[in-house]
C-alpha cells in the first residue's frame, strides 16, 4: 500500500490499483458545487479510462459501455459508495451520501459525500426496499434523473446513457 497523506486528505493506493482517498473537512470547508469528472481508476475493467461527460447544468451523459459496465459488474459498482438511510421524524426520506471512492464511477455523476437522494426517476425513496427496486429498474434505462438535497438545496440530475 502506498500512502500519501496531507494536512486534510488521506490517499491509499492498493496493489490492485484501487485508490481510496478520505478527505477531512474542517468546519465551514465549502465542498465545490461543480465537480470536475476524472477517469475511473477500476482495473480489469474494459472500460477503465473511460470518462462520464459532463454536459453542465446537472446533466452528464454516460457512454453505454460504461453504463453496461457498471450493470455487470454490481458487486463492484456497490464498493464504489457508502449509502445509509436519512431520518427524519423517525422515518426514511431519502439516503444520505457517507463515502464516494474518488475517481469511480459515482464520483463521475457529481454525486457528493453529504448529498441526501431523495427520489430516482421520479420515485420516492422512502425505504431501503424501494431503493433495491428502484436500482433494478435501473437496468435497462437510457435516461436517469435523480433527486437530491445538497447542503440544504433541492437539486435534480439528469443522466443520458448513449
Amino acid at each position: 500500500i502506498v500512502s500519501i497523506i496531507e494536512r486534510n486528505r488521506v490517499e491509499l493506493k492498493y496493489p490492485d490499483g484501487r485508490t481510496v482517498i478520505v478527505e477531512i473537512l474542517m468546519e465551514g470547508a465549502q465542498l465545490s458545487t461543480q465537480p470536475k469528472p476524472v477517469a475511473s481508476k477500476t482495473t480489469g475493467s474494459k472500460t477503465a479510462g473511460i470518462q462520464v461527460i459532463d454536459l453542465g447544468e446537472n446533466r452528464w451523459q454516460i457512454p453505454t459501455e460504461v453504463a453496461e459496465d457498471a450493470r455487470s459488474n454490481i458487486g463492484n459498482l456497490l464498493t464504489q459508495a457508502q449509502a445509509v438511510p436519512f431520518l427524519e421524524d423517525g422515518k426514511t426520506t431519502g439516503f444520505q451520501i457517507r463515502m464516494i471512492q474518488s475517481g469511480s464511477l459515482i464520483a463521475q455523476l457529481g454525486l457528493q459525500k453529504g448529498d441526501i437522494l431523495r427520489e430516482v426517476n421520479g420515485v420516492s425513496l422512502n425505504s431501503p426496499e424501494k431503493a433495491l427496486q428502484t436500482f433494478g429498474q435501473l437496468r435497462q434505462a437510457k435516461q436517469i434523473s435523480i433527486g437530491l438535497e445538497r447542503r440544504g438545496k433541492a437539486m435534480t440530475f439528469a443522466y443520458e446513457i448513449r
